[in-house]
């Protein structure tokens, strides 16, 4: 890995190591970011005479406070890299560390030891303005994420342990919440997800993908979860469309989709309420000619923000 230094980054540098010296480390902050693929490119400053330091690969910048970074690192990181100071707000903070994850407000530090000289850096790759594409990041991420073996928690079969087949929303509010609202661990139940948890009609992939999961994956009940707050709720064709003309779509081409026998207009609406969405899914699901006789189908709304769920059809009660 090569870091080019601005003569700007280089002053601040030489600056925050006076007096007595200290070495620099790069790192992949994660911390506070939800997860790996989140984190920010950021130097932590160490003591020059820190027994960690041994545990490093050494970055040779000349002139310079020694760099350090640690091998597991450096795969969040291009090979070339520009290390210049930027006085805009969207800069990482340089200050002075201990080598363990602290949190940026200042909490969880060595005991004695305060922040000192702070310094607007910013680490770009080589004629670019960020140092990973969402591509790379993921990618990274995914290299030590299989290399550590952290994909052995969640091993399991491709059947669903609690037999259920659930269609909700793609809201990201509900990616963690709805299965921890609903007491789901890895493989105990068949998700599928998409705008407002609607199906469209009977034999679009939505409904595909439950008759598989009811027939080849043993899943034996459907649950469909709306959500309160949902972005469906009002959904109009025309403001989908008169999003596409204006992020450059050829309004010939519209017109085309149209006369070929596609109905837009249904085919991009929401519903006017959460409520009657959810029932009526449900109706084209329960009604469908495929589905196995006797299977139950559920339908609930779920609050994004507490995860409270609320029955709008018991398919328990609907079958008896």
């Amino acid at each position: 890995m090569f870091i080019q230094v601005t003569d700007e980054a280089a002053e601040r540098l030489r600056a925050l190591a006076q007096p007595g010296g200290a070495v620099f480390k790069l790192v992949y902050d994660a911390e506070g970011c939800g997860c790996a693929v989140s984190g920010v490119p950021a130097l932590w400053m160490l003591d020059e005479t820190s027994e960690l330091i041994r545990h490093h690969s050494h970055l040779t910048v000349s002139e310079l406070p020694l760099i350090l970074c640690e091998t597991r690192h450096e795969v969040f990181f291009e090979d070339r890299m520009t290390l210049d100071r930027s006085d805009n707000g969207i800069a990482q903070t340089v200050q002075r560390r201990a080598d363990l994850r602290e949190r940026p407000d200042g909490r969880r530090q060595t005991a004695g030891e305060k922040p000192r000289g702070r310094t607007n850096i910013v680490i770009v790759k080589d004629g670019g303005k960020s140092t990973m594409s969402k591509l790379d990041e993921i990618l990274a991420h995914n290299e030590q994420f299989v290399a550590t073996k952290q994909y052995e928690q969640y091993l399991t079969d491709r059947f669903p342990n609690k037999k259920m087949v659930i269609l909700t929303c793609m809201d990201t509010r509900l990616t963690e919440l709805l299965p921890r609202a609903l007491n789901l661990r890895n493989g105990d139940a068949k998700i599928i997800k998409n705008a407002g948890a609607i199906v469209l009609q009977p034999y679009g992939n939505v409904m595909r993908s439950i008759l598989v999961a009811l027939y080849k994956l043993d899943a034996e009940e459907v649950f469909v979860i709306g959500h309160h707050d949902c972005g469906m709720t009002g959904l109009k064709s025309e403001m989908i469309l008169d999003s596409a003309l204006e992020r450059g779509i050829d309004p010939n081409i519209v017109e085309q989709v149209r006369q070929s026998g596609i109905d837009l207009r249904k085919w991009l609406r929401g519903f006017d309420n959460v409520r009657d969405g959810v029932k009526n899914s449900v109706r084209i699901i329960r009604s469908h000619p495929l589905l196995p006789p006797g299977t139950v189908v559920h339908g609930l709304l779920i609050h994004p923000e507490t995860g409270k769920l609320d029955v709008v059809i018991n398919g328990y009660e609907n079958q008896a």
